[in-house]
C-alpha cells in the first residue's frame, strides 16, 4: 500500500480509464464478428457463362450504451439469381432484334439476350447462343429463332424457342429429364429431354427434321406424335405424319461432326497419353522452419495428363536463409517426413530415337464423294515410342484399305515429309459406303492403318429407271417401275429431294405417274405402280427433274399389239352401182387400236342387202393365217356385189368370239350408173 500511495493519482485514473476503453473496444469487435459469421448469407451457384451474381449488403448499426454495451444489427439484401444469354461466336452477317416490331440491328460481337428477342443468321453465317445454366443453341446459315421463353430456376430451367426457318443444334445442360426445353416449328414442336438434339425446317421443300443424337426427344405436330431415342430421327413433309423413327440418315449424321458442333466432343472421352515423358520442374517451396534438415528424396515417376499434379514425398537438402534479423544455419537430420504437393512445370526433352513406323496424326473424316478429305490427312514417322522424328526422309504411299463398295482412291498418293510429317491435300473417293479405311506404307517402316470413316453420296445427276418389261412389252401391260436418283459417281443420291415429270415417246395413250416430289424417308429411290404403254412400237420411258431437266433417266422398250378385240371392214366404195364388183379389206385390231399381228382367226360376212351372202356376193368364210399379220383384203371377184340398191352395210365378225367383228355402213348402191350421186 505504501507504495501505491506514493503514486500520482492522476496516473491511476489515466490507467483505469485506459483499461475501460479496451475492454470496450474488443468486446464491440467480438460481437461484430460473431454477428457477421451468423449472419452471413451462403454462397450462391455460380454458372459457367457470365453468371448474374447474388449480393449480400450488410447494414451494420453499432450503439454503444453508457455502460459499455455493443449491439449489431445486421440486415441482408439478396438479389435473386435468374437465367441469361450470351450471342456468341458470331460469323458472316447475324442481326438481333428485342421484339417482333422492333427494328434489326446488325452485331458483331458478344450480344446480351432477353426473353423475346430474335436472332437471324444470314447466307454463310452462324452463331452460338450460351444460356446460364450451361445450355447451348447453335444456328446454322439462314436461320431464324427466337427466344419466347427463358425461365426457371438454373437447376430445372424453362426453354421454349420459335424456329421460323432453317436449323439449330442444341445441347442441353442439366440432368435427363429435368425442366422444359422446346423448340416450336411452323407445324411441329421438337423436345428434348437430354442432351444433344437438332432441329430444322425447311421452308423451300416444307418439310422439318428432328434427330436425337443422345438422350429422349420427341416431335408432335397436329399430324402425329414421335418419340425418339438416341441415334434416331424422324421427319415430316406439307405437314404431314412424322416418319417412324429411324436411324439418322449420313448428312444428317455429319452435321454432328465436332468441327461444326464442337460441344460432340463431350461425347467422347479424351484419351491419356500412353507416353512418359521425363519431367524437368523446379518446386517452390515455403518453409518458416527453425532448424534445415538434410533427407533423402524419393520421387515416384508420374504419368501426365495435359497438367499433372504430382504429390511427392522428397526430403532435398535445403539451406534456408531467414528473412529475420538474425541469419543462422545448421544441418539436422529430422525425425519427420515432410509432404509436400505441388503443380510441376512439364518439359519433354526427350530426342527421337531411330525412325521404325508410321501413324496417323489427322485421320481421314467424312466426306461426299469425289470430294477432297478434309481436313488433311497427315502420317507422321515415328520411333520406337511414337516420337516424331523430324530429319526422316522416306518417301510415304497411302491406299484404300478396307474398301466396301469398289471405291477408287483419287489425289496426290506419294508425299514427301516436311519435318517427319507427309500431308496429303486432295484425296478423293468416288464409291459412297461406310467403313472405309486407308493404310500408309513407306519402305523400311512399319504400316498403318487409319480410323475408319464413311463417304457420302454426291448430289443427284441422273435417274436410273428399272422395272421397264423389255425388250418388248404388251400393250396394255401395267408395270412397276423404281426411280433412283444417283450422283455422277453412280452412287445412290440419298438426300434427293426433288420433283420428277414422266414421258412415254410417241405414246399419247401411256398411263403414267403424277409428278413426285421425293421424299426424305426415300432416300433417293421411290417405285411408281401402274405404268400401262398402249401404242404399238418403239418407245422411251423417261423421268426428269421438273426444276432441272439436266436431272434424267430413261428405258428403252418395244410395245407389242396386244390380243384382237375388234375387226375393221373398209375399202368398198359408196356410191357403188348393183352387180359390180368391189374389194373389202379386213384388218384385226386391239383394244388400244393396234393391228392385232398375231391374229389367226377365222371370219364370216353378213350384209344388210339380204340378196347377198357369203360364197354369192360377199366373200367366204376366211381363216387368217400369220403371214396376214392382222390384215388381208378380198379381191375382185372374191370381194362384194351388191343386188339390191338403197343404203347397206357388210359385217364382219369371228365365228368363234363374236365380240370381235366390224361393219363398213352407209354404203349407196345404185341401181344404174344414171342417176347415181
Amino acid at each position: 500500500m505504501d507504495g501505491l500511495s506514493r503514486l500520482d493519482p492522476r496516473v491511476m485514473i489515466g490507467v483505469a480509464i485506459g483499461a475501460v476503453v479496451l475492454v470496450v473496444v474488443v468486446g464491440c469487435f467480438a460481437i461484430y464478428s460473431f454477428a457477421s459469421r451468423q449472419l452471413a448469407p451462403a454462397p450462391l451457384p455460380t454458372t459457367p457463362t457470365r453468371p448474374p451474381t447474388a449480393t449480400l449488403t450488410p447494414i451494420a448499426t453499432l450503439s454503444v450504451l453508457p455502460a459499455f454495451t455493443a449491439t449489431l444489427a445486421l440486415t441482408p439484401t439478396v438479389t435473386p439469381v435468374s437465367r441469361s444469354a450470351i450471342l456468341t461466336e458470331i460469323k458472316g452477317v447475324v442481326e438481333v432484334r428485342s421484339g417482333p416490331s422492333a427494328p434489326w440491328t446488325q452485331v458483331q460481337g458478344d450480344t446480351d439476350l432477353q426473353q423475346g428477342a430474335t436472332v437471324l443468321t444470314s447466307e454463310a453465317s452462324s452463331a452460338k447462343i450460351v444460356f446460364s445454366e450451361g445450355t447451348v443453341v447453335r444456328l446454322s446459315s439462314q436461320t431464324q429463332f427466337t427466344l419466347v421463353e427463358v425461365s426457371g430456376p438454373l437447376l430445372v430451367p424453362v426453354s421454349v424457342f420459335k424456329l421460323d426457318f432453317g436449323k439449330v443444334w442444341t445441347i442441353v445442360a442439366g440432368a435427363l429429364g429435368s425442366g422444359k426445353f422446346e423448340v416450336h416449328m411452323p407445324v411441329g414442336v421438337a423436345a428434348v429431354r437430354g442432351s444433344f438434339m437438332s432441329a430444322e425446317s425447311n421452308s423451300t421443300d416444307n418439310v422439318e427434321i428432328v434427330t436425337c443424337l443422345e438422350g429422349r426427344c420427341r416431335y408432335e405436330s397436329p399430324a402425329g406424335v414421335q418419340d425418339l431415342g438416341t441415334n434416331q430421327q424422324t421427319e415430316a413433309q406439307n405437314g404431314g405424319v412424322p416418319s417412324l423413327p429411324h436411324p439418322i440418315d449420313p448428312f444428317q449424321l455429319a452435321d454432328w461432326a465436332a468441327k461444326k458442333v464442337p460441344e460432340v466432343l463431350t461425347l467422347t472421352p479424351t484419351a491419356t497419353p500412353s507416353f512418359t515423358p521425363s519431367l524437368t520442374f523446379t518446386p517452390s517451396l515455403t518453409f518458416t522452419p527453425s532448424h534445415t534438415f538434410t533427407p533423402t528424396p524419393t520421387v515416384p515417376t508420374p504419368t501426365p495428363s495435359r497438367t499433372p499434379t504430382l504429390t511427392i514425398t522428397p526430403t532435398p537438402t535445403l539451406t534456408l536463409t531467414p528473412t529475420s534479423t538474425a541469419t543462422a544455419t545448421s544441418t539436422l537430420t529430422p525425425s519427420q517426413v515432410a509432404t509436400v504437393t505441388q503443380t510441376p512445370t512439364v518439359t519433354l526433352t526427350a530426342t527421337p530415337g531411330p525412325a521404325v513406323k508410321l501413324a496417323f496424326i489427322v485421320q481421314p473424316s467424312n466426306t461426299v464423294a469425289g470430294a477432297p478429305i478434309l481436313p488433311m490427312v497427315q502420317v507422321a514417322i515415328q520411333d520406337a515410342v511414337g516420337r516424331t522424328v523430324p530429319y526422316a526422309t522416306n518417301a510415304i504411299t497411302i491406299a484404300l484399305g478396307t474398301n466396301p463398295s469398289g471405291g477408287t482412291l483419287s489425289g496426290t498418293l506419294t508425299v514427301g515429309p516436311v519435318n517427319g510429317v507427309a500431308t496429303f491435300p486432295n484425296l478423293s473417293i468416288d464409291k459412297s459406303e461406310q467403313g472405309y479405311t486407308l493404310v500408309a506404307s513407306s519402305t523400311g517402316l512399319s504400316s498403318a492403318t487409319s480410323a475408319a470413316f464413311n463417304i457420302l453420296p454426291a448430289p443427284a445427276a441422273s435417274f436410273v429407271i428399272s422395272g421397264v418389261v423389255t425388250p418388248t412389252v404388251t400393250a396394255g401391260t401395267a408395270m412397276n417401275i423404281t426411280v433412283i436418283a444417283k450422283d455422277q459417281f453412280g452412287n445412290q443420291a440419298s438426300t434427293y429431294n426433288g420433283t420428277v415429270s414422266f414421258s412415254a415417246s410417241g405414246d399419247t395413250q401411256a398411263v403414267l405417274p403424277a409428278n413426285y416430289t421425293f421424299a426424305p424417308a426415300d432416300f433417293g429411290v421411290h417405285t411408281f405402280t401402274g405404268v400401262v404403254l398402249k401404242t404399238a412400237g418403239a418407245r422411251t420411258l423417261a423421268v426428269a427433274d421438273t426444276s432441272n431437266s439436266s436431272i434424267n433417266g430413261s428405258a428403252d422398250t418395244t410395245v407389242l399389239p396386244a390380243a384382237a378385240a375388234s375387226l375393221q371392214v373398209y375399202g368398198i366404195p359408196s356410191p357403188i352401182v348393183i352387180n359390180t364388183p368391189a374389194a373389202v379389206t379386213v384388218k384385226a385390231l386391239d383394244a388400244y387400236g393396234n393391228v392385232a399381228i398375231s391374229y389367226t382367226g377365222t371370219i364370216q360376212f353378213s350384209s344388210t342387202d339380204s340378196a347377198i351372202f357369203p360364197g354369192n356376193g360377199l366373200p367366204a368364210d376366211y381363216t387368217f393365217i400369220a403371214g396376214d399379220a392382222g390384215l388381208h383384203v378380198f379381191l375382185v371377184p372374191s370381194g362384194v356385189t351388191f343386188l339390191t340398191p338403197g343404203t347397206q352395210s357388210v359385217t364382219a365378225f369371228d365365228l368363234s368370239i363374236a365380240s370381235i367383228n366390224g361393219t363398213q355402213s352407209n354404203i349407196l348402191v345404185c341401181a344404174s350408173p344414171s342417176p347415181c350421186p
